[in-house]
């Protein structure tokens, strides 16, 4: 196998797979396609309780299922390796109670009444496009185009990504 982008080896195997494996899509709804805990107001009186949901200038009409895999990409939990903690740092799924991505896409299921029997195609594709996104602000900071020194360890948590991507094909979550 050949190096790929950024010598990536994964990469290819991947696009490939993505595009092989593309699920028939639910009925559309709106799509968010930034859904993740960042963009929630939640009641502070009741956590579960979501007052507002922010960012939407992504928004489209799609499949809904995109939202599950972009939010459970962000989703953290204790046991998951060190690289992908790394990505975007957060202390809200270690805490003691707090869903695991199953728990949350068995919630998701039976709230919506969606088959997720395709999740891990959705967690792969958010991977990979968190993997895109990172990438983005990678370059932007490699050109000088932003200074903020946080983004020098983006090259990394690109590969780290698109790896994990990878791995979901077959494991669970």
């Amino acid at each position: 196998m050949t190096e790929d982008v950024q010598g990536i080896a994964e990469v290819e195997p991947l696009t490939r797979w993505l595009s092989e494996n593309v699920p028939e899509s639910p009925a559309p709804t709106i799509v968010h396609n930034d859904y993740k805990l960042y963009n929630l107001i939640l009641d502070p009186d009741n956590l579960t309780e979501v007052r507002a949901v922010l960012d939407w200038e992504m928004t489209t009409i799609g499949d809904p299922l995109v939202d599950l895999g972009a939010s459970l990409s962000y989703w953290i939990e204790p046991d998951d390796p060190e690289d992908l903690k790394e990505v975007l740092p957060t202390v809200v799924g270690s805490k003691p109670g707090f869903l695991t991505r199953s728990e949350f896409v068995d919630l998701y299921a039976e709230r919506s009444r969606r088959d997720v029997s395709n999740v891990r195609f959705y967690l792969a594709f958010g991977y990979f496009r968190l993997a895109a996104i990172v990438q983005q602000i990678y370059a932007r900071w490699q050109k000088g185009q932003t200074k903020d020194e946080r983004f020098a360890s983006f090259e990394g948590r690109v590969c780290g990504l698109v790896k994990h991507a990878a791995l979901t094909r077959s494991d669970s979550l």
